[in-house]
């Protein structure tokens, strides 16, 4: 369809990941509260649909804040658990699906803004219970290769 771009397959832990971002619901959930820094002049969202092993896992509403310069400045996820395919904690970092998930979509958001980042762009992650808190899943953005390898194909 139109409408629905894949912007990450990888495989985690086993599992076929497929993330998909649905562009008929660009700027919808604008109500939510982005809590953005000071330097944000514009907000954009963009919802995305995660699919493991072809199950539909979770709902993504990005938050995207740009400068005065039209730079990407800083990207806020907002995650709903859809099913029980993927886990509500995390076990480790090392094997912990969401959290791969997450920062596949924020290396696809990087890419895709590569010429368009404000140098000290970064990224939060606000998830919606049950999914318990990863603390590790903020913090600057970059679209070099990340120490752990974590990166998409392309």
């Amino acid at each position: 369809m139109a409408d629905i771009k894949e912007v990450v397959h990888e495989v985690v832990d086993d599992k076929e990941v497929v993330i998909q971002e649905t562009t008929a619901e660009h700027g919808t959930e604008q109500d939510r509260d982005m809590d953005f820094w000071e330097g944000v002049e514009d907000e954009r969202t963009r919802v995305y649909y995660v699919f493991v092993d072809d199950s539909l896992a979770l709902r993504i509403v990005a938050g995207l804040g740009y400068d005065l310069e039209a730079l990407l400045g800083e990207t806020i996820l907002f995650v709903k658990k859809l099913s029980d395919v993927v886990p509500d904690e995390c076990q480790s970092p090392a094997a912990d699906v969401v959290g791969h998930v997450l920062r596949f979509l924020i290396f696809a958001i990087a890419d895709e803004h590569s010429e368009r980042l404000n140098p000290n762009v970064w990224y939060s992650t606000r998830l919606e219970e049950p999914l318990a808190s990863r603390n590790y899943l903020q913090g600057s953005v970059h679209t070099s290769e990340p120490r752990d390898g974590l990166k998409p194909s392309k």
